[in-house]
């Protein structure tokens, strides 16, 4: 009997949980032409790669964006530093309005190196308002694509009708 989408993902994270480092390994050499930038741990590849998959999954399965239970072991995923770069790929996973409900949560993860970007960029995807002040450091960031979604999110919340703010007429 095949296992049904929710138990596919499900095992998946836990593929992706098995795969983090129980302590944080060391930071491997940069990439040639990217002084800034270190390699890629082989888990790190893996996790990241996981998450794609999942992220296939749910595309096929849109109605599985409201399990809160599956969202919290993404958050989870996200959460765990030894994962490094490979929480890039779950961190997208709530690039969605109906995440929307997340967005402080993942807002509170920055900075974090490894996921700043993607945070910044699921927060403007998810058209969550209110973090100008937590994104707008990167403006400066050494990242040109950091730069680029932290000016596009600043530019969408300050255009962002204020929550909670009654207009009179």
């Amino acid at each position: 009997m095949k296992p049904n989408p929710r138990e596919e993902i499900e095992a998946l994270v836990a593929q992706a949980n098995a795969l983090v480092p129980g302590s944080a390994p060391a930071r491997l050499p940069p990439m040639r032409g990217f002084p800034h930038v270190p390699h890629w741990h082989n888990f790190e590849h893996s996790v990241w790669s996981i998450g794609e998959q999942i992220r296939q999954a749910m595309n096929s399965q849109p109605k599985l964006r409201g399990d809160s239970q599956l969202y919290s072991e993404f958050l989870a995923v996200v959460r765990n530093r030894q994962a490094m770069r490979g929480r890039q790929s779950f961190v997208l996973l709530f690039a969605y309005r109906a995440c929307i409900g997340w967005a402080r949560e993942l807002a509170s993860l920055i900075p974090d190196p490894d996921i700043d970007g993607q945070v910044i960029l699921t927060l403007y995807k998810m058209r969550a308002t209110g973090f100008s002040r937590v994104v707008a450091p990167f403006l400066s960031s050494s990242t040109t694509w950091v730069r680029k979604e932290t000016r596009r999110y600043i530019a969408f919340d300050l255009d962002a009708p204020i929550p909670h703010e009654t207009r009179s007429a």
